[in-house]
């Protein structure tokens, strides 16, 4: 196998010059999507070799040309447009396939991140269409492998999460898609990650806690995702989520904590709520398998989260431990005498 060329233009070279004037970039956006559907199969017959430790060179060759072929895809669409081109189910779902390597367990996950990098960049830019993003909402696969992305945890994986909920805001511009990934379950999944301190990067947390929060205040949006919040969260923090602080504050008060005569959150009380967020992602996940991508579209009110928040709730001894007074904490109290609390007039 050699360096790609299509329409007789070396891709890896094309990549370095994108303004080059194609003949006809809509047949060689085509071609390039076919070469990385073959390109893709190859990859996966090089990962059920049982010869593969002796084929590192062909692996590293198909893994180059892959990479570089969905770049040129970024480079025409960017420089050239005909991003319509990219809307066909089948590119959409091959787009989608390169976001998933469930089954490439011999392909180290770091020689895919860039080639992952370069496809959210790609459906960064089909968003921008309002065709776009009905597209990308309405291909099942897309969603699973963006969550399944989401949900993996390596460092990798983390460097992509930030592309991925700019690919998501995106979609959710529309009141009705948004609803829909509400439906979908897709907020359970953010928020999940935001709670995980340990796995993601701070500027990628910040960012998916202020879409979640944005969301949250929309007076449009679907009851779901609101009754999860009351549901997970003791009264006093979702005062603070609702509230006027900025949604950066907020998130580093759930990640180091406060205890206050008025509030308290530990990091007992985040790991119960990750914990339940894990629990309801995992029964979202087990939903989706009962079902084959090809059989859904999303934007037929489709459910996959439906009213799991019900059978959940999280327990908080160390509320139930400190009795709580005309909204304060006696036992916090106790410790700050000097703490004026608000006097109410009785009427």
């Amino acid at each position: 196998m050699k360096q790609l060329i299509i329409n007789e233009i070396f891709i890896s070279l094309y990549n370095k010059s994108p303004e080059w004037k194609l003949v006809n970039p809509p047949q060689f956006l085509l071609k390039t999507m076919r070469s990385i559907s073959d390109l893709w199969q190859n990859l996966h017959e090089l990962n059920r070799d049982p010869e593969l430790a002796n084929k590192k060179s062909e692996l590293s060759l198909v893994l180059f040309n892959l990479s570089e072929a969905t770049i040129a895809i970024s480079k025409v669409i960017s420089h050239h447009g005909f991003e319509d081109v990219l809307l066909s189910e089948e590119s959409l779902t091959q787009l989608g396939f390169l976001l998933s390597d469930k089954k490439l367990d011999r392909v180290n996950p770091s020689d895919l991140t860039d080639l992952k990098s370069t496809c959210l960049d790609i459906f960064g830019t089909l968003c921008k269409k309002l065709s776009g993003s009905l597209k990308i909402l309405e291909n099942a696969s897309i969603l699973q492998a963006l969550i399944e992305l989401l949900r993996n945890n390596t460092k990798e994986s983390s460097i992509l999460n930030q592309k991925i909920v700019k690919v998501i805001e995106k979609i959710a511009d529309e009141d009705s898609f948004r609803r829909a990934l509400i439906n979908y379950g897709f907020f359970v999944f953010i928020l999940e990650s935001c709670l995980k301190t340990e796995l993601h990067p701070a500027i990628y947390r910040k960012d998916a806690f202020a879409f979640v929060v944005r969301v949250i205040k929309n007076l449009q949006v679907n009851h779901l995702l609101n009754k999860l919040i009351l549901t997970l969260f003791p009264p006093h923090v979702q005062e603070k989520i609702y509230g006027n602080q900025k949604s950066d504050d907020v998130l580093n008060l759930l990640d180091t904590g406060y205890d206050t005569p008025k509030s308290m959150w530990t990091q007992l009380m985040r790991h119960e709520v990750l914990l339940l967020l894990t629990i309801e992602a995992d029964q979202i996940e087990n939903n989706w398998r009962k079902f084959e991508a090809k059989e859904i579209r999303i934007t037929d009110n489709f459910m996959f989260w439906t009213d799991l928040y019900n059978k959940m709730s999280p327990v908080f001894p160390e509320l139930e431990e400190n009795l709580c007074v005309d909204d304060i904490f006696l036992k916090n109290f106790n410790k700050e005498p000097k703490f004026e609390p608000e006097v109410r007039k009785i009427v």
